[in-house]
């Protein structure tokens, strides 16, 4: 992959095969995507000072009549990890039942494995059959599901947030009981393709000069800490932009799904004139699904997650 010349022509392609998507939040992906593309000279010049820069924009592009009909993007899970993630497998419709894809994975693997790759994960929606055929034939195995929820304009729980417990603020002093209780929240799927890290705990309330940027159209980001008998039980992260905003929920393991509601009353009331919000959640997690299901989120697609050890010959 060229960024200097075919992120527009990938944007174009990842439009038309993920088509389904779009309408959950895809088209801010596809506008970013045609920013960077016109920015381009601007990468080039990063690229040329940082060329670890290159590594958010690795994979490989299949190219007919000077046109992007196949793309396979390749990123490495962490910096000190040999876990490699593969995304956006896409080939146009009048150019499958080709082998592209097939052989765009192939250079995706010996890319992975001539850098030190040991793992390779990747997601495909559960109803893709034609991809989970491929995917199978070349080694990969399904080890889980991920459900994608939204909702549009969402609104707080109706009913009062549970009484014995408190959403405060982040804590500096409590920092290390907060990053115990996400990783242990933390499901070993999405461990995979994105670690907890303790640098995302914030150190306090947002400061007036980030409420000023806020205001001024940049991303406004909260995080809550739920307790529960001075203990840290659960937090929220969540994102808000002018299109499609993100939630977090980190909840230990509860039965009634009351850490769950008590953040969701201060997340959602961040969040209540956002168009969109998305949400993603280990099938597993039936308690936090049903929370976020009960305020008004709908599952719009299960991610089945398919792992390749590269020690296992393909």
């Amino acid at each position: 992959m060229d960024p200097m010349r075919d992120l527009e022509g990938i944007a174009d392609l990842i439009e038309i095969a993920f088509a389904d998507d779009m309408r959950y939040g895809g088209q801010q992906i596809m506008r970013d995507l045609r920013m960077m593309h016109r920015l381009r000279p601007l990468f080039w010049a990063l690229q040329a000072v940082s060329p670890s820069l290159r590594a958010f924009f690795s994979g490989f592009v299949w190219i007919e009549q000077g046109r992007v009909v196949g793309n396979v993007t390749i990123s490495r899970v962490d910096p000190h990890t040999q876990t490699w993630l593969i995304s956006n497998v896409a080939v146009l419709p009048e150019y499958r039942r080709r082998g592209i894809a097939r052989r765009l994975m192939e250079a995706a693997h010996e890319h992975i494995r001539t850098h030190g790759g040991r793992r390779i994960v990747l997601q495909v929606r559960q109803d893709n059959d034609a991809a989970h055929t491929l995917y199978e034939s070349m080694g990969y195995e399904t080890v889980g599901s991920l459900v994608d929820l939204a909702a549009h304009r969402p609104r707080p729980p109706s009913a009062a947030p549970p009484s014995d417990v408190q959403v405060r603020w982040p804590n500096a002093r409590h920092w290390r009981q907060a990053y115990h209780l996400m990783n242990r929240a933390t499901s070993p799927l999405v461990k995979m393709i994105r670690p907890p890290r303790a640098s995302r705990l914030a150190s306090s309330p947002p400061s007036p000069l980030t409420s000023l940027f806020e205001r001024l159209g940049m991303p406004a980001r909260r995080q809550w800490w739920a307790y529960q008998n001075g203990v840290i039980v659960g937090l929220a992260f969540a994102e808000r932009n002018r299109h499609t905003s993100t939630l977090e929920l980190f909840v230990g393991e509860t039965i009634t799904g009351a850490v769950e509601m008590a953040l969701l009353h201060k997340a959602l009331a961040f969040l209540r004139h956002t168009r969109l919000v998305r949400t993603e959640v280990d099938a597993q997690q039936h308690t936090t699904l049903r929370a976020l299901e009960a305020v008004g989120f709908q599952r719009i697609r299960v991610l089945d997650q398919m792992v390749l050890p590269l020690e296992k010959p393909f």
